[in-house]
């Protein structure tokens, strides 16, 4: 209860700040439903009428999935079957209650994939775009944000810090580890994508968001995290209409 009067409150102090909620599902891929398509769109149907009454203007939806996990292109192929099914049903109860649907690319399936699955739909679901999941399968977030930028008006981004594993002599490496981190705290940013991203935006509404996904039990620093992450951003889309979403 205390936690529901909680994001209630944030809610409402959004709204009275001129800021838009847009609602987020749980995952719906098939492993999280027994491979039942009518149960996840059930729930989803859930998800749907919860962002209603939140006064949310969209539901953004994740399978869940990672490619990695996806042992075979059989096993990639029959989730992206499954996935159509889910959201091809989703998308009209969506539209019944005009609330806009978009699915995340959350490192489960390729650009072209992505690509096809979203015209099979013909604009009943967008694409929440993250801009750096494309490193997790291996794709160029260049190349990701200027051919699947056309199916997303929403998406957020995060910075990736890579350190090195050294073996005992400290000349070689075992390899890397990879973080996620705040926008501005790692290497992703290059002048190609952020002036990739701006593009999506010339013209149309784009919103713009900040995943972290670096934050410790214990250590009191996201705010201090945050205002770093908001200045950088500011700077990198100062000639952008992305800038007056971020402030």
């Amino acid at each position: 209860r205390g936690a529901t009067h909680a994001v209630l409150g944030g809610i409402g102090a959004a709204e009275a700040a001129g800021i838009g909620i847009r609602a987020s599902g749980e995952v719906f891929g098939s492993p999280f439903f027994d491979n039942n398509s009518a149960r996840a769109v059930a729930q989803i149907g859930v998800w749907m009428t919860q962002a209603e009454q939140l006064g949310s203007d969209g539901l953004m939806l994740a399978t869940g999935i990672y490619r990695s996990d996806l042992t075979s292109q059989a096993a990639i192929d029959a989730e992206l079957k499954y996935v159509r099914r889910v959201l091809d049903q989703a998308a009209d109860r969506a539209a019944d209650l005009g609330l806009a649907l978009s699915v995340e690319n959350s490192s489960d399936f390729s650009t072209s994939e992505l690509e096809g699955l979203l015209d099979s739909l013909e604009g009943r679901c967008e694409l929440f775009l993250d801009v750096a999941n494309p490193l997790n399968i291996s794709e160029n977030p260049v190349t990701v944000v200027e051919e699947l930028g056309r199916f997303a008006t929403a998406g957020h981004v995060k910075d990736v810090i890579r350190t090195s594993v050294w073996n005992f002599d400290r000349a070689h490496r075992y390899g890397y580890g990879v973080e996620f981190a705040y926008p501005g705290e790692g290497s992703v940013f290059s002048p190609e994508l952020i002036s990739a991203i701006t593009r999506i935006a010339d013209g149309r509404e784009f919103a713009l968001g900040i995943e972290g996904l670096n934050s410790r039990v214990g250590v009191d620093d996201q705010f201090e995290k945050l205002n770093k992450s908001l200045a950088f951003l500011r700077s990198a889309f100062a000639d952008s209409e992305i800038a007056e979403v971020v402030r």
